[in-house]
């Protein structure tokens, strides 16, 4: 009897914590979906939404998305030979607050011999920090967007503002 006992009691624990840890997945992947890019179009090929995403414990997430037009691209690594501008976050934060790791970046797709890559489509960087109270991360961000006939000015250091709560 003891032995059911401990072994019903052990399954229980189990099936909680994976629930829990499931219910945490849904709702981490609802705050991501819900930092939106706007619409882009030939003339404005590329939408940046910034937000954060609260994970408990004073965890948190710095989120930086980037809509890319069809067609067009933004550029992940250049090779010292190519003219381009690469994609940069730089993120500053308030006191109380500190980066936990590196910037996760995205996958990236081959873009020419000399070894440069790009973005395509909606892509998300993230950075995680830890601390608490209020305050604003200042995120500067350098990018160019080119299609396969022209590129447009490269947007260097533009700022965008997280509130952090």
């Amino acid at each position: 009897m003891k032995f059911l006992f401990i072994i019903s009691l052990s399954l229980f624990v189990f099936y909680s914590s994976t629930y829990s840890q499931v219910m945490n997945e849904t709702a981490f992947k609802k705050a991501y979906a819900e930092i939106k890019t706007g619409e882009t179009d030939h003339q404005n090929a590329v939408s940046v939404a910034t937000g954060i995403v609260d994970k408990g414990n004073n965890k948190k997430e710095i989120v930086v998305k980037f809509k890319v037009h069809p067609e067009y691209h933004i550029y992940a690594f250049v090779a010292d030979e190519d003219p381009y501008i690469q994609t940069e976050i730089k993120i500053e934060l308030p006191a109380g607050y500190t980066k936990t790791g590196d910037l996760k970046k995205p996958s990236f797709k081959f873009f020419s011999e000399s070894g440069s890559t790009i973005y395509e489509d909606e892509v998300m960087f993230t950075q995680e920090i830890t601390g608490n109270g209020p305050g604003e991360a200042t995120c500067s961000i350098t990018y160019q967007c080119c299609d396969a006939h022209k590129c447009f000015p490269p947007v260097i250091n533009k700022g965008y503002k997280v509130k952090l709560r």
